[in-house]
């Protein structure tokens, strides 16, 4: 059982660089004989996500840390810390004690691969106070000895005393790249620190404020790398500190202001703006995709998969993030090529994207499709109900318009790669299930998802006036058949002739909405499935807990109006790091696995947007699953389908306030379903009667 919660560095990252960064506010305060030995072996150092391929891990690039010196060179560690994060503005604050030292440090990672940190000098020691700022190839210490990262990394460290800058020239699986240190303390000197150099700062004053700017470019950020590196050298030294950070922290609020949420739990709050904060911070600013992690520890860095992508994906559209989402789908667009290529190579029809891959969407797993021809693929089903949804979440028609070209393409390739079609009934071919497990025969997941996925293209085809082959409707009609013989009773299994249920029970229920699964199905995950912590797998991945079922069974409840759905979400959030970090799960020996895993972040936004607002077909739920506790609470701008922005005020257990506001292209009639004990005695007739919301307008209560 976990007492407390655990430490785990902070992961800043702009969507292309990934920087781990620990309590002492910078990736290191090194003595140099500090053990800073990570959970799972992570390193605190500076990644690139974009180096990413085919059996190629995240390298770390580089190493900056600093050095606290007094007594005429004695080192002191971080013996005390308080850190935070703000998810709004994306700053970290750290706050440590160093023996005499006492230390402010603001730190923040910009979109043009600044890296920047900010040092106030509370307190500093009376004998001869100095700080050093350290650059090095990365390395990892080990029970008091250091040892150098072993990897196909080329270094080449230098100093240049004109702009007193530390340079750092490096070549990583061929890409070239340059990193710069440069600090605007004005009394700096080279020196030698252990593989790497350092700025040494010296005439310290108790009271001083002074920043280090680390930037990294390289080939894969643009092919003009060392004259980027100039020209971001040069607008730190014209834009100061102030400007950076003012531009830095409007930038977030930005993105955080499209909806607000205000909740009596101010922990889950803090969770839900993080786990936002951490969907953008790992979307590639320029093709758009959203990756797992961007350090190595998670599935080495860098990972892309459309499964994994459903939950932020609708996290970021119930929460009205409409630009990124766009960029989510543009990314599609953009790797489309290479998804057709992969699919005519296994000679089938469409668009085939594959089950891992980089930001590119290049595999992970093989050169060619053909190496494993029975990897899972109900990704690919995911992807078109994540284009469905788009539609759905804004009514908008020229949204489905720009991207039916997605659900067109994939069902092709769907309908030829993984559906057997009988005379009565259709099934999906065996391979590998929707669990990374054993071959299974009509795994339960890819039934459900390709259904789904030619439903989308039925009604999308219907809507824009395009032509179909009937084929699509004949089969998916055969599939619905197919899906109930995976029933046992009325339990839905894993797969034709499974003998338990696992917690992708409650991933049905999600990816088949409106019509969900059985009832009984949910009942029997979330009494099977509880282990020792919390939800887990009762057979294959079995673990004390896994804090994403815990995200998806609220989701779900609360798609059902339970409850309960607010306990499976607090559980969840209660084994995230002190930082509020999700982990993917904990071992039974409780080892926690993952820390920052985005997947899980997606989940439980997505979870909790559910608890507050969502709609079934054209069904507003209003509050269907806030726990009694909440009397107070205040929302602006959560989506629901069909395309209805939701804002609202309640207090003492009332609503004062009711706005919706219909984004879509459509008028829309729809029937409020609203507990009435949230309701005031003057508004219990209206919302009884169907109502009417012509596009781009708005219906309230007050």
């Amino acid at each position: 059982m976990l007492e407390n919660k655990q430490y785990f560095p902070f992961i800043l990252s702009n969507g292309t660089d990934g920087v781990l960064i620990n309590y002492s506010g910078s990736m290191e305060c090194n003595s140099g004989h500090l053990h800073t030995e990570q959970h799972q072996g992570a390193i605190c150092a500076w990644y690139k996500t974009t180096h990413r391929s085919y059996h190629k891990i995240l390298l770390p690039v580089l190493q900056s840390s600093y050095t606290l010196l007094a007594c005429g060179g004695e080192a002191y560690e971080v013996g005390k810390f308080n850190q935070t994060f703000n998810p709004k503005t994306a700053t970290l604050n750290t706050l440590i004690e160093a023996t005499d030292f006492k230390i402010n440090i603001e730190t923040f990672l910009t979109k043009e691969n600044i890296l920047v940190e900010h040092y106030t000098l509370l307190d500093i020691p009376k004998d001869k106070p100095e700080i050093s700022l350290n650059l090095n190839p990365p390395e990892v210490p080990w029970s008091n000895g250091y040892y150098k990262f072993a990897s196909e990394i080329n270094n080449k460290l230098s100093f240049n005393s004109h702009e007193k800058t530390l340079k750092y020239d490096y070549e990583i699986y061929g890409i070239k790249g340059q990193g710069i240190m440069f600090t605007d303390y004005e009394n700096v000197r080279e020196g030698k620190f252990r593989n790497g150099k350092k700025l040494h700062l010296s005439n310290i004053k108790k009271g001083q404020s002074f920043t280090k700017y680390v930037v990294v470019i390289d080939e894969k950020d643009t092919p003009n790398y060392q004259e980027e590196i100039r020209n971001r050298l040069a607008e730190i030294k014209s834009n100061g500190y102030n400007k950076i950070l003012e531009t830095h922290q409007k930038e977030w609020e930005t993105y955080q202001g499209q909806s607000h949420i205000n909740i009596p739990d101010k922990r889950l709050e803090y969770l839900y703006y993080l786990s936002l904060y951490v969907i953008r911070a790992h979307q590639n600013p320029k093709i758009g995709m959203i990756s797992l992690c961007n350090y190595p520890v998670l599935w080495a860095g860098g990972s892309v998969n459309t499964w994994d992508a459903v939950f932020p994906t609708k996290a970021i559209l119930g929460a009205n993030r409409l630009e990124e989402s766009e960029k989510l789908f543009e990314g599609y667009q953009k790797v489309l090529p290479l998804a057709r290529a992969y699919a005519k190579e296994m000679s089938m029809k469409g668009a085939y994207f594959a089950w891992t891959t980089n930001y590119e969407g290049k595999s992970t797993d093989f050169i060619s499709p053909r190496e494993i021809p029975d990897i899972e693929k109900a990704n690919n089903g995911c992807l078109v109900m994540s284009v469905w949804d788009f539609y759905l979440y804004t009514g908008d028609k020229e949204i489905l318009k720009k991207h039916f070209n997605l659900i067109e393409e994939v069902c092709e390739f769907l309908m030829s790669s993984v559906v057997e079609e009988k005379e009565d009934i259709a099934y999906i071919k065996e391979g590998e299930g929707a669990d990374e497990s054993i071959h299974r025969k009509n795994d339960t997941t890819h039934v459900i998802t390709t259904i789904k996925s030619f439903e989308a293209y039925i009604e999308a085809v219907k809507i824009l006036n395009k032509k179909i082959d009937d084929s699509y409707q004949r089969v998916l009609e055969k599939l619905k058949k197919g899906l109930k013989t995976n029933y046992l009773g009325k339990i839905l299994l894993p797969f034709h002739g499974a003998t338990r249920v696992g917690t992708g029970c409650f991933v049905y229920y999600l990816l088949n909405f409106p019509e969900g699964v059985t009832s009984e199905t949910v009942e029997k995950g979330l009494i099977d499935c509880q282990g020792t912590l919390g939800l887990t797998n009762p057979g294959t991945y079995q673990n004390q807990i896994w804090p994403w079922a815990e995200n998806k069974a609220a989701a779900t409840l609360a798609l059902m109006k339970d409850k309960r759905a607010y306990e499976h979400l607090s559980n969840g959030a209660k084994y995230t790091s002190t930082l509020g970090a999700f982990p993917e799960k904990i071992r039974p020996d409780g080892f926690v696995i993952n820390y920052w895993y985005v997947s899980c972040h997606g989940s439980y936004a997505m979870a909790l947007n559910n608890m507050i607002a969502n709609s079934r077909n054209n069904e507003l739920r209003i509050l269907p699953a806030i726990p009694d506790i909440w009397k107070d609470l205040e929302i602006k701008n959560l989506r629901i389908p069909p395309g209805i922005l939701v804002s609202l005020v309640l207090k003492r257990g009332k609503i004062q306030k009711l706005v919706l506001e219909n984004t879509g292209s459509q008028n829309i009639e729809v029937k409020l379903d609203i507990p009435i004990k949230y309701l005031q005695a003057k508004h219990s007739k209206t919302v009884k009667k169907p109502i009417t919301i012509p596009s781009r307008h708005s219906w309230s209560i007050k």
